[in-house]
């Protein structure tokens, strides 16, 4: 007697015979080209494409749906980096009266970095311009002032004194030469804002004057 089992198993027996010979003549009909491994076939994902796949076939022979797959992206190309520092260049004609001076610089964005650090030095692209005549003037980086988009004031940090000042030496309304002197200040400060402004004070040895200089603001992130 033939039991509902038997049927079953006959039945794959004669699909899984039908699927091989499908394979088997497309192989011979071009001689000397293999059968291309193809992901879409291998049902149960194993990296080889067998028996287990047309049982599994087999299993859903005749249904219907849709026929859209679900795919799983792993390989997606990684998001470049964001550039871990920067350097900005401003240039700032510095002038003074009564002996002492109070500067500002332009408000200028320093968004994404974690810490700035600023040096100040005679400006070399104009020929260490200044003022004429024979006098030194001291120039200290003093605070900075973190601002808004908008120009608002959030809080303000002071410069180590120790560390952020120079003193130009002028000789005929020219700046010496940078072999012979300290040429520039470097000071640094954790950035608290997306913009900043700088504040520099100053004393010279004769009661008022200018001397161009450049503020170089070297950002990064640590």
């Amino acid at each position: 007697m033939v039991t509902r089992k038997d049927l079953i198993i006959a039945v794959l027996a004669t699909f899984c015979l039908t699927a091989t010979l499908f394979m088997i003549i497309p192989t011979k009909s071009n001689p000397g080209i293999s059968p291309q491994y193809d992901p879409w076939v291998d049902i149960n994902d194993d990296g080889t494409i067998d028996i287990f796949d047309a049982i599994n076939l087999a299993g859903t022979f005749g249904t219907s749906g849709d026929p859209t797959k679900n795919v799983n992206v792993t390989n997606w190309p990684m998001q470049q980096p964001e550039p871990t520092y920067k350097l900005l260049e401003l240039a700032m004609n510095y002038s003074w009266s009564n002996y002492l001076g109070l500067g500002g610089s332009d408000r200028f964005y320093i968004g994404g970095f974690s810490r700035m650090f600023v040096y100040i030095q005679p400006s070399a692209r104009y020929d260490y311009l200044a003022s004429p005549g024979n006098y030194s003037v001291t120039i200290s980086l003093h605070m900075a002032y973190w601002c808004t988009s908008g120009g608002t004031i959030d809080g303000f940090e002071s410069f180590p004194y120790n560390h952020s000042q120079i003193t130009v030496y002028v000789v005929n309304g020219k700046v010496l030469s940078w072999g012979t002197q300290e040429f520039h200040a470097s000071s640094y400060v954790e950035s608290k804002g997306p913009y900043v402004q700088l504040l520099l004070i100053s004393n010279s040895t004769i009661s008022s004057g200018w001397v161009m200089t450049t503020i170089y603001a070297y950002l990064r992130n640590e």
